[in-house]
């Protein structure tokens, strides 16, 4: 269902009330499949927050190959190490 959405042009960005996206969502699930599919449509560069979502998971294994695609869609002049160090609600970058 999640990649028949996405192939009608579900708006991948939009937020929901929690101001959460479909794959921070997914993401807070557990859900990998549904990360695998979102990861060709997702930019950290553009959303570097979600690499917050990231930080309980850093030592999942199942969840490395999803960080490595989407660090891998990005070019390193799109995101920059300001980006990647984006503060959270408590003044934390990502991996602190």
């Amino acid at each position: 269902m999640t990649k028949f959405l996405i192939e009608k042009g579900a708006p991948l960005e939009a937020l929901n009330e929690d101001k959460k996206t479909a794959f921070s969502i997914a993401l807070e699930g557990d859900n990998i499949a549904v990360l695998d599919l979102l990861c060709e449509s997702v930019k950290l560069s553009e959303n570097p927050s979600l690499l917050h979502t990231f930080a309980p998971k850093i030592f999942d294994e199942r969840f490395k190959s999803v960080l490595i695609k989407l660090l891998k869609r990005e070019q390193s002049s799109e995101l920059t190490a300001e980006k990647i160090n984006t503060l959270d609600s408590v003044g934390f970058t990502p991996f602190l």
